[in-house]
């Protein structure tokens, strides 16, 4: 079982979270699907030690991500799933500056407009 099971598709994401928990030089491993993830020793706020995976997902698209997922909640147990992203589309704005950290009220399943050009209700 490890603490956190975090997850991110893009080498910018991966990159933040390493530097966020001053693990650039951990060693990469591998999973069966070729997906990198590395493991962390993160020290908590009680002096404990947090398990890490951050995984950095080889496939976009919900469906991949879901598939991936659900195979490492079943194998590594986590006790909690952080899905990492960048939100792009928020920089434009100039309300927030890169690696401002976004924590969303609503959540809209927005992956059909993506693919197809459609918006999704």
């Amino acid at each position: 079982m490890i603490d956190y099971l975090i997850l991110a598709p893009l080498d910018l994401e991966i990159g933040s979270l390493l530097r966020a928990f001053d693990s650039v030089d951990s060693p990469r491993n591998c999973l069966r699907d070729g997906s990198l993830y590395f493991k962390i020793q993160s020290p908590t706020q009680s002096g404990e030690r947090a398990d890490l995976r951050i995984v950095q997902l080889k496939h976009p698209g919900i469906l991949q991500a879901v598939v991936t997922t659900s195979l490492l909640i079943e194998e590594w147990r986590p006790a909690c799933v952080v899905s990492f992203g960048i939100a792009g589309g928020f920089l434009e704005s100039g309300d927030i500056a890169f690696e401002d950290v976004v924590v969303a009220e609503h959540v809209f399943y927005y992956e059909p407009a993506k693919e197809t050009g459609i918006p999704s209700r």
